[in-house]
């Protein structure tokens, strides 16, 4: 490693300092810095873009949530690591039917955003996409009626 290298990682924080200080007073430079290399470099970009939507499909559901949700809402935050926590705790069933997920789900908001309902972690839940779709804009409680009211009436 080279003896710059070596005292950059010794001093991270007066490195991080001084790049900050350089990005505030240099702002019109760095932005021309950035979109120069955002314009020549489109095409790496877009395919590592590509690869970690490949590999990663849960984060684009998560980054289109969250742009439905902000049009719609007015913004809102769920957590990074809101689906893995979901799966966990429905062990990989879904929340309607308790059917297993197997990785094809859809994020419902539980009483919806058109409603008045938040986009928090502890308003959303994962559901088949058959679920989601006959759920529509009910409340959890309304779509548990409704389903209830169903089976009582095939009984009948």
């Amino acid at each position: 490693m080279a003896r710059h290298a070596v005292w950059a990682a010794a001093n991270r924080d007066l490195v991080n300092a001084n790049s900050r200080a350089w990005n505030a007073k240099n702002k019109d430079k760095k932005t021309a810095i950035s979109s120069a290399y955002r314009a020549r470099e489109k095409d790496n970009i877009n395919a590592r873009r590509k690869a970690v939507r490949k590999y990663t499909p849960e984060l684009e559901r998560l980054k289109a949530a969250k742009r439905r949700t902000q049009k719609r809402a007015g913004g809102g935050k769920l957590s990074k690591n809101i689906l893995s926590i979901l799966v966990e705790a429905q062990q990989g069933l879904c929340a309607c039917c308790r059917t297993p997920l197997n990785g094809i789900f859809h994020l419902d908001h539980k009483t919806p955003l058109s409603r008045g309902g938040a986009n928090s972690d502890d308003n959303v839940q994962l559901l088949l996409p058959g679920c989601n779709l006959r759920k529509y804009t009910l409340t959890q409680e309304e779509f548990e009626t409704k389903i209830k009211n169903i089976a009582q009436a095939k009984k009948v």
